[in-house]
């Protein structure tokens, strides 16, 4: 699988690329035609970010409906 236009970190810095793998490693061509547009995303195998009490200036704490609408719209 091509996973494109996702931002992966090079070099110190996070750059957007075009990445392949072969379901288990990174590879030179998946070669199986699949492809995943990652625009905007963050390519990081092998990290789920579990920790999370918010964004853009809300919390889950806020505890209402306006704050997690918020919180699910921000990048």
């Amino acid at each position: 699988m091509k996973i494109l236009n996702g931002k992966v970190f090079e070099n110190g810095k996070f750059v957007e690329k075009e990445v392949a793998t072969d379901g288990s490693f990174f590879a030179a061509d998946s070669g199986d035609g699949k492809e995943i547009d990652a625009a905007g995303c963050y390519v990081i195998p092998g990290l789920i970010d579990i920790h999370f009490h918010g964004c853009a200036g809300v919390d889950f704490c806020d505890g209402t409906v306006e704050a997690m609408r918020h919180m699910a719209e921000y990048e």
